[in-house]
């Protein structure tokens, strides 16, 4: 199965054959020799090439905090259908959407309970859109800090708008 891996800004494509023994890894078309064995719940040892690594994963934010060797880098990673979704233009976990709040559907900003400088909770309630007669609550999907506010009460705003960033 083939992945995408997004760390920062620099994207990586993989394949992973889990049927074999030790599991087939093809890192930009070579094959790497790796073996990784689970310690923990959420650590790991890893042997790629010879060279040994430990790893600790945790989730955060749709997607992971990686620490390998006593360094930790937030990993974000696409699967075979994530990656058509985002050739397609259908994506809605693309790490370049993450942390921004866009609405779904049209309609009128009733109520902002934030503001730029918060720090926000994942699930926290950010705001309140009326559409079709009905209050529609939004909740951060991503924990961090609100880094801007596109929109204030009582605008209108289509679907697709991009109402509010959080930085991770």
């Amino acid at each position: 199965m083939k992945y995408l891996t997004t760390i920062g800004s620099a994207k990586l494509e993989f394949e992973v054959t889990p049927d074999t023994k030790p599991i087939g890894v093809k890192l930009l078309e070579q094959a790497v020799n790796m073996d990784c064995r689970q310690l923990s719940p959420n650590s790991f040892s890893l042997l790629i090439d010879g060279k040994s690594y430990f790893l600790t994963i945790t989730e955060n934010g749709g997607g992971f905090a990686v620490t390998v060797n006593q360094k930790t880098v937030d990993v974000f990673v696409q699967d075979e259908t994530g990656i058509l979704l985002d050739k397609f233009g259908m994506s809605d976990s693309s790490s370049d959407t993450l942390g921004k709040i866009i609405v779904p559907i049209p309609g009128l900003i009733a109520k902002l309970f934030v503001s730029p400088g918060d720090t926000i909770e994942k699930d926290q309630k950010l705001f309140i859109l009326e559409a079709m007669k009905m209050e529609n609550e939004f909740t951060s999907p991503v924990s961090g800090t609100l880094s801007s506010i596109h929109v204030k009460k009582g605008d209108t705003v289509n679907k697709g708008t991009l109402i509010m960033e959080i930085t991770i």
